[in-house]
């Protein structure tokens, strides 16, 4: 069987490309995203990055020998689109043979929750790529940790990050977020989830899983590059679709969104026949995938984006500080200021709305802010980068009594936030409102629009990039 070898980034794009990813153009927030540069220059500077020369036509490069004794399955061939560095990987399993504690950890979206699969708990791929490990290492403690949320991207994933993940000390991370990430702020919140990981104290394993949906949407050509910079395993049932290896009918549900259980299945068994191969390399000492680095893993120079929300964070109301009266922030150059309470944020005034126990999508959702009469709220935020999570319930204003915000940021609109909009189900929705590249106060104001009919919200949380 012909086997991938080393592939450059451009080869490793094009092969995606027929993923069909296509970029959001109908949700509020992509008004308010960052201008990145295109994917072909990405492309360009991620080569140069790993050393390795594009050529126009993205060929391959020469094929390398044949490892023996590990037959790799067409399947598995064409979804290994990279294997990477699996030096972390190998480790994990070592400390998983001699017994240890072991965390798996999944972040990602509805599929990584579980949706369709049934029973959703024993039968979405995480679970099932999970159980690999136990039936592989059954003298260890191994862990399981699912951080899936429907409907979000990779911006609230890198806000939640430290909270639903990392605070568990993970031994491996999955992150998926190629079928709702939409728009190029995600490149720069991907890249963030990446770098927050590798870099972190416990140093995980961290595996790019790559997911379509019917029609072939999928933002793994973008994601590609930045997963290929730092060397990350690529594991893209996407890619099966692309080459005919699979069809949708057989593994996906009728939403055109989601697996059914036999594509739970079909995901979870690619994980596990990567696990193999990287076991077979662990214990022979030859190499599974020819695109695999055994080397110890060292961490790339530079950034392909901005990389701002690898600091990321969500605030909920236990964060806010009060003041008896209310403080005119407009003058207010640091929350550090003398008069100023302690605490990074502040109210200014809560009008109607009022601290309340909210929709509960969040994993370590605490209270956050409620009205239904479609009050006003103003509060000070210093930080990088600072964007607003709220419900967004399935219908419009009349039917879901949702109101319609304008914000206000410094006393400049920025942004619209719709309390209603006819989708799939009630939901978790963002708003990014400041994107800066430096740690300043900004005094953000929430009112209903011009036209709003709705008296209900809520404010889930408030999104920071803050650097330390």
């Amino acid at each position: 069987m012909k086997k991938k070898v080393m592939i450059s980034a451009l080869a490793l794009m094009l092969a995606l490309s027929g993923c069909g990813a296509k970029e959001s153009t109908t949700t509020e927030s992509a008004a308010m995203q960052t201008t990145e540069a295109k994917v072909p220059e990405a492309k360009e500077t991620e080569a140069q990055a790993t050393g390795e020369e594009a050529t126009e036509t993205g060929a391959e490069q020469k094929p390398t020998e044949e490892p023996s004794g590990f037959e790799v399955s067409p399947m598995l061939d064409a979804a290994v689109m990279n294997a990477g560095n699996v030096s972390r990987l190998m480790k994990v399993m070592d400390r998983a043979e001699a017994g240890e504690d072991i965390t798996i950890a999944y972040i990602g979206g509805s599929i990584t929750d579980g949706s369709n699969a049934s029973p959703k708990a024993t039968e979405c791929y995480a679970w099932k790529s999970y159980m690999w490990w136990k039936e592989a290492f059954p003298e260890a403690n191994i862990s399981y940790v699912n951080a899936g949320i429907g409907a979000t991207d990779s911006y609230i994933g890198a806000h939640r990050l430290y909270e639903d993940v990392l605070k568990e000390n993970p031994d491996v991370v999955v992150v998926e977020f190629s079928v709702n990430d939409t728009t190029m702020i995600n490149k720069e919140t991907y890249e963030s989830i990446l770098r927050r990981c590798l870099k972190y104290e416990s140093e995980p394993a961290v595996i790019s899983l790559m997911l379509c949906t019917e029609g072939g949407n999928s933002y793994s050509e973008v994601h590609a590059p930045v997963a290929f910079k730092y060397q990350v395993p690529i594991i893209s049932y996407a890619h099966l679709f692309a080459v005919g290896e699979l069809k949708w009918e057989q593994v996906g549900d009728k939403d055109g969104v989601h697996p059914k259980n036999e594509g739970h299945k079909v995901i979870a068994e690619l994980l596990g026949g990567f696990f193999d191969g990287v076991n077979y390399t662990r214990t022979t000492g030859q190499k599974a995938f020819d695109t695999m680095d055994t080397a110890d893993y060292e961490m790339p120079r530079g950034a392909l984006t901005s990389s701002r929300y690898e600091d990321g964070r969500i605030l909920y109301a236990e964060d806010f500080s009060v003041a008896e009266d209310a403080i005119d922030f407009g003058s207010v150059e640091s929350l550090d200021d003398p008069g100023v309470p302690e605490g990074q944020v502040k109210y200014i005034s809560l009008d109607s709305f009022e601290v309340a126990d909210v929709r509960h999508i969040l994993k370590t959702n605490k209270h956050g802010f409620k009205t239904n009469e479609a009050g006003k709220i103003e509060f000070a935020v210093e930080a990088t980068a600072i964007g607003i999570a709220y419900l967004q319930k399935n219908g419009d204003s009349e039917s879901t009594g949702m109101a319609d915000y304008d914000v206000y940021v410094d006393g400049e609109k920025k942004a619209v936030m719709l309390g209603s909009n006819k989708s799939w189900g009630d939901h978790l929705a963002y708003t990014p409102v400041v994107e800066g590249y430096s740690k300043e106060t900004h005094v953000i104001e929430l009112v209903p629009a011009e036209n709003n009919t709705g008296t209900d919200f809520e404010i889930l949380g408030i999104c920071i990039a803050d650097p330390m």
